[in-house]
């Protein structure tokens, strides 16, 4: 079963994306280049805002950078690259329920 492309509209963004247009998930640009040799991003990344799946079946995490760039990455990389960020947003995005 294939998935829609995922969309995203801009009241659907953290405050730090309020005013871009809607954007398709394939349209959202990755990390700059000058960044892929450096081992950690936790100073670069401002906010996780979601992960999502795309229909090829690959995980992304969309995020602002601290330039307030709407970003994304695939999950895999972003573990390497701001684990502390990741858990923090997992951290706030659970729900528990008490049995």
């Amino acid at each position: 079963m294939s998935r829609p492309p995922a969309t995203f509209h801009t009241g659907e963004l953290p405050e730090a994306a309020q005013g871009m247009p809607k954007v398709e998930a394939t349209d959202i640009p990755g990390m700059p280049s000058e960044y892929a040799q450096q081992a950690s991003w936790e100073s670069l990344v401002k906010t996780v805002f979601t992960v999502f799946q795309t229909p090829d079946g690959k995980q992304h995490v969309l995020f602002i950078t601290t330039a307030n760039k709407l970003t994304k990455e695939e999950l895999s990389v972003c573990v390497q690259r701001f684990p502390n960020k990741l858990r923090a947003f997992f951290g706030q995005s659970m729900t528990m329920v008490q049995t």
